[in-house]
């Protein structure tokens, strides 16, 4: 068993509801459910998650939880523990004993008073490897280590679990986070972005991070995997770092950033670009996106004339005003019928 070190991702306060006289410290942290913004209830923590603040599940309401709730086969399940320390209660250590067994040890000192509001809580992430398909269960055995107002001290042992589901393929397919913007090929490119044949392709991409904690790890070009016989495009994988075992204090506001990759050329086709995004943290994969976003190869850029139109007109029957022609019991109309177009359909003979 390794013991894992303490590391920081910056001051994320988190509110304990929670008054204690010294006699009735024992159960006192233990019991309360803080608003825990470090653990900020989203996208990434469903509802009835026993492992996410707001649960009814005691005694891990904001000590752990799962970074992705929602793994799939290819992703590195990671479980996200508090390391925090008051007067009275203390983390101590995470273990990882094996992939379904992780020990939280924390310390508790039964004649001090637990404050009001916990100041600073760090989050450290415990990467528990890749697990196959279908439903599983991590046990979260806390032991806490309790000092007693006469000096002596015990070891309390909660046994807690957290329960998931990794599927066969990411559910995100379709959206994209952080990423607000996508060039293909130069400006004004058109809609979709047209760029001609034998020349590279460069694609910029923009966005914002939610905190200064986030960076471009890497953006990289991928082959085409598609194996079909129509013409492909490689893909591009953004690598996104959360930076939780950094040491470093992030700021809190957005962090815009840019990166732009180039595309081989291509020839005349029309093509979808598939982009991955790709978050990691502590360097282990924890969530994967996928989006495409089409774009065309084509001699004419720029100079493509406008779309022709095919215009149906009834040539009047009668002369009449009325109507073009009329129809009655045993007399059939009959119309012609002119078709005229915008652009010539025919060069001269």
């Amino acid at each position: 068993m390794t013991k894992l070190p303490r590391f920081s991702s910056g001051f994320l306060a988190v509110a304990l509801a929670l008054a204690v006289a010294a006699a009735a410290a024992v159960p006192a942290l233990a019991a309360a459910v803080p608003d825990a913004a470090w653990f900020a209830a989203g996208p990434d923590a469903p509802a009835g998650d026993p492992s996410v603040p707001g649960d009814n599940t005691p005694k891990a309401n904001f000590r752990w939880r799962l970074v992705n709730p929602h793994p799939c086969v290819r992703d590195t399940v990671v479980i996200a523990v508090a390391s925090y320390a008051t007067p009275c209660d203390s983390f101590v250590v995470a273990t990882v004993v094996d992939p379904t067994h992780v020990i939280y040890r924390t310390q508790m000192w039964d004649s001090v008073a637990c404050p009001a509001v916990l100041p600073r809580v760090k989050p450290i992430h415990l990467p528990l490897g890749i697990f196959p398909a279908g439903p599983h269960r991590i046990e979260i055995e806390w032991r806490i280590d309790h000092v007693t107002p006469s000096g002596g001290n015990y070891t309390e042992v909660n046994h807690e679990a957290i329960e998931f589901v990794v599927s066969e393929a990411s559910s995100n397919t379709g959206r994209l986070p952080f990423v607000e913007y996508v060039q293909i090929g130069p400006p004004g490119g058109g809609v979709p972005p047209c760029v001609p044949p034998g020349d590279s392709i460069a694609v910029l991409f923009s966005g914002h991070f939610p905190n200064g904690c986030f960076s471009l790890a890497s953006i990289e070009l991928l082959p085409d995997l598609t194996m079909s016989p129509l013409p492909g495009a490689p893909r591009v994988r953004l690598t996104v770092e959360d930076c939780a075992c950094c040491t470093v204090i992030c700021t809190g506001e957005p962090k815009p950033w840019r990166a732009s990759i180039k595309l081989p050329p291509l020839r005349a086709f029309e093509y979808k670009l598939g982009v991955e995004v790709v978050r990691t943290s502590c360097s282990a994969p924890v969530e994967r996106f996928g989006a495409a976003y089409p774009f065309v190869v084509a001699d004419t850029c720029g100079s493509r004339p406008p779309p022709g139109c095919v215009i149906p007109i009834f040539a009047p029957g009668d002369g009449s005003r009325e109507c073009n022609a009329r129809i009655g019991p045993g007399q059939p109309a009959r119309l012609p019928l002119l078709l005229l177009t915008t652009v010539p359909v025919a060069g001269p003979s």
